[in-house]
């Protein structure tokens, strides 16, 4: 059986870069499957800064959804982090942190 060109990639070296930054995310804001590439734009809350009087300090901050990365992937990418996702889903289930929700089922 040939090997795929995804699992020839995968197979070489991976060469880390420290340059790359860390993005915080605290949610997914969308996610697109166009046919070929998958696109997940990860998002964070941002809170004002609180100003002025005490009574104004106490109101309820004003919140923001910021767009902070925007990952596009190939369908292959995309298969490889889905598997990947349900190996660590599985693994986090025997180790007992992670509780599997069934479905609800409509009225």
């Amino acid at each position: 059986m040939a090997i795929s060109p995804h699992e020839l990639a995968k197979r070489a070296p991976l060469v880390s870069h420290h340059e790359v930054k860390e993005t915080f995310a605290d949610q997914m804001s969308t996610v697109f499957f166009d046919g070929s590439t998958l696109r997940i734009d990860f998002a964070a809350t941002r809170l004002e800064e609180p100003t002025g009087t005490a009574a104004a300090a106490r109101a309820e901050p004003k919140r923001e959804r910021h767009i902070v990365c925007r990952l596009v992937l190939t369908s292959g990418c995309a298969v490889d982090l889905m598997n990947q996702m349900k190996q660590m889903a599985d693994e986090l289930a025997k180790a007992g942190v992670l509780t599997a929700t069934p479905p609800s089922r409509g009225s």
